[in-house]
C-alpha cells in the first residue's frame, strides 16, 4: 500500500486516468463517471444504440456524482430497447402496398 508521500512524490499514478488532452478523469472503481477537470463537474456517460451519451450530473462533490450517477444510468437504459411503433397511416400505406403487389402477381422479393 502506497503511503500520501509516495503517492504526491509520483505523479504519473494520479495523471494516470486523465484523458490525452488532459481534461477528462476516468474512474475505474466508477465505470461511466467522467470528471471535467477544468470546473469540477461530474458527467456520466454511456453507449446507448450505438451513441455515445455524455450529460452533466450537474454538481461537483464526488458522493453526489455517484448518486446521481445511478439515476442517469437508469433513465438512459430504460429506455434503450424501445422500439416506436410505427403510425397507422404508415402500416395503411405498407397493407395497401402488399395488396397491389399480391394482385399484380409479382411475387419475388
Amino acid at each position: 500500500m502506497q503511503t500520501l508521500r509516495e503517492t504526491e512524490s509520483n505523479p504519473r499514478k494520479r495523471e494516470e486516468n486523465l484523458s490525452k488532452d488532459g481534461k477528462w478523469r476516468s474512474f475505474p472503481k466508477v465505470p461511466h463517471l467522467l470528471q471535467y477537470v477544468t470546473n469540477g463537474n461530474y458527467y456520466g456517460r454511456i453507449k446507448v444504440g450505438g451513441k455515445i451519451i455524455r450529460e452533466s450530473l450537474e454538481t461537483t462533490v464526488w458522493t453526489t456524482a455517484k448518486l446521481k450517477l445511478a439515476d442517469f444510468l437508469k433513465e438512459r437504459l430504460e429506455g434503450r430497447n424501445r422500439i416506436d411503433p410505427p403510425q397507422f397511416s404508415e402500416a395503411v400505406e405498407l397493407f395497401k402496398m402488399e395488396i397491389e403487389r399480391l394482385e399484380s402477381g409479382t411475387f419475388c422479393r
